[in-house]
C-alpha cells in the first residue's frame, strides 16, 4: 500500500492519551477512547469510546459510532469475529498493530503499507 492508497481517515484505539503520542490499546471495542487522524487535512481529533462499558453490543456500538465519525479504517490489536463483520459491513478497514505502539508510529507503518489488515 503505498501513501496515496492508505485510508483518509483512521481511527487508533488507544488506552490514555488523545494526540499522535497515544499508545495502541489491545481490544477494539474495549479501548477507552480513539484517535482520528485525518491525512487529508493533517487534524487530530479524540473520541471517548462510548461502547467500552457496555455488557454487551460493544463491538456494532463502536463500529456505528466510528461510521458517524466517517472513519475509513481502524487499527487496533485485536478485533472479535463481530466487530470485523461490522466494520466489513460498513467499508471501515481493520489493520493490525502492535499493542503499546504509538499512534505516530503506526500511521507512518500504515502509509508505508507495513500494517497488515485484520481476517
Amino acid at each position: 500500500m503505498s501513501q496515496t492508497n492508505a485510508p483518509t481517515r483512521i481511527a487508533f484505539c488507544v488506552g490514555e492519551g488523545t494526540d499522535r503520542d497515544a499508545r495502541l490499546h489491545e481490544r477494539y471495542a474495549r479501548c477507552e477512547r480513539f484517535v482520528v487522524i485525518d491525512r487529508a487535512s493533517g487534524d487530530t481529533l479524540h473520541l471517548t469510546n462510548s461502547a467500552a462499558s457496555q455488557a454487551q453490543g460493544a463491538a456494532i456500538a463502536a463500529t456505528a459510532q466510528l461510521q458517524r465519525a466517517s472513519v475509513d479504517a481502524v487499527v487496533a490489536h485485536h478485533f472479535g469475529p463481530k466487530a470485523l463483520q461490522a466494520l466489513r459491513r460498513l467499508g471501515i478497514a481493520p489493520y493490525l498493530g502492535a499493542p503499546g505502539t504509538s499512534v505516530r508510529h503506526l500511521l507512518s507503518d500504515l502509509e508505508a503499507g507495513n500494517l497488515r489488515p485484520a481476517s
